[in-house]
């Protein structure tokens, strides 16, 4: 029930692209100040969510940034959203960007790594549905009571992020 509430009240409240509501503007003012504090314009810009963080920034790089005036130039290298709904978002519509939004996003995203687990329900696959989104299931210990929050409890999780920056940043050198 506190997911469908939160998940109702970020649709209801998350505004349009040219007038972003409250939620999106936190976002946006993140990903501005994240992009500002790199020490050398090179640096790559990574992003970890979690849960209904993807849907954010999801929507943050396709509708909202694209509309920002002082967004201009903001990119995000890396993006993995661990245990999000994305891809069950973008397939029921409810993302913005439209049905078929540029998997880079207009320049505005590099990589997406979608980490999902068979055993935590609120997490789905992306990869095929929403755009740009390559997918990892990730093994989880099958309690459906924690999996959703285990993820970033595991170390193994963070070796394996690390490995795939380090690995998606050669890539692109």
């Amino acid at each position: 029930p506190l997911f469908m509430g939160d998940v109702l009240a970020y649709l209801n409240g998350r505004g349009t692209p040219e007038r972003p509501g409250a939620i999106p503007q936190r976002v946006l003012a993140g990903l501005r100040a994240a992009h500002a504090a790199r020490t050398h314009p090179h640096e790559p810009l990574v992003v970890l969510s979690h849960s209904m963080g993807g849907q954010l920034i999801f929507d943050a790089l396709h509708a909202f940034l694209p509309a920002d005036p002082d967004g201009a130039g903001v990119r995000v290298d890396f993006w993995c959203a661990c245990a999000s709904q994305v891809g069950a978002f973008h397939e029921l519509g409810f993302t913005l960007g439209g049905p078929h939004p540029d998997p880079h996003a207009g320049g505005r995203l590099g990589y997406f790594w979608n980490v999902w687990a068979y055993t935590d329900l609120l997490s789905f696959r992306a990869q095929g549905i929403a755009p740009g989104a390559h997918d990892t299931a990730f093994p989880l210990s099958g309690l459906v009571r924690s999996d959703h929050l285990a993820y970033l409890q595991q170390p193994d999780f963070y070796r394996t992020l690390a490995a795939k920056v380090a690995e998606i940043g050669r890539a692109h050198v």
